[in-house]
């Protein structure tokens, strides 16, 4: 790797890994993928925050189905649902999406019969047949429970005090005071980002969208 990787972290050498790390991490690779593959997720699950992260990268995404009744497949059949995720159902489902330019000579043809010169030049935008308006939306109308609607607060409260979004150190600070502990919290926050209600950005910070 030294020769000839990189190690690529928004975070200084020496700095512990915690539970909300991992989701920004995430966001680092998606971005640096091509694709994003969900092959299973309930309705809370992380891989729903990285789904997120590459939709608003533009990167194509694409995720399985399988039994309706499956909880483990509900956050699946909710991106495929909403337009969010393209169904997939093998390894050449994928290849097809990702490199259609080879499979048509070179030039991908659009509704209207013209050559789309991204396919010629051998780039794709990501997920190139949705509104290009189109926002990640997954917990649309999805209520907020008392705790969450408290760490909103917060964060919003913060913001002004400290004329730029918290840290989520500092918001764990505030958090603990108000009876919310910090594995509380970044499972809170979490659950907000996959309701589209905060954003995370670099430097741990958190902003109420």
């Amino acid at each position: 790797m030294l020769r000839r990787g990189a190690a690529i972290s928004e975070y200084l050498p020496g700095e512990g890994a915690q539970k909300h790390t991992f989701v920004l991490r995430n966001r680092i690779i998606t971005g640096l993928s091509r694709a994003t593959l969900v092959c299973g997720a309930g309705e809370r699950s992380g891989a729903l925050i990285s789904a997120r992260y590459a939709f608003d990268q533009s990167r194509e995404v694409f995720s399985i189905a399988g039994d309706a009744y499956r909880t483990d497949l509900t956050g699946c059949h909710e991106l495929i649902k909403k337009n969010y995720a393209k169904l997939v159902l093998n390894s050449a489902d994928i290849l097809s999406e990702l490199f259609a330019d080879a499979v048509t000579g070179g030039e991908e043809k659009t509704a209207g019969g013209r050559a789309n010169k991204s396919a010629v030049t051998g780039k794709r935008s990501g997920n190139a047949g949705r509104d290009a308006n189109m926002k990640f939306d997954y917990g649309e109308g999805a209520s907020l429970s008392e705790d969450e609607k408290t760490v909103v607060s917060l964060i919003e409260e913060l913001s002004v005090k400290c004329d730029a979004p918290p840290q989520v150190e500092r918001l764990g600070e505030e958090a603990a005071r108000r009876g919310i502990a910090v594995g509380r919290l970044l499972a809170i926050l979490s659950g907000l980002e996959l309701k589209g209600a905060v954003t995370a950005l670099e430097g741990k910070r958190y902003q109420v969208n």
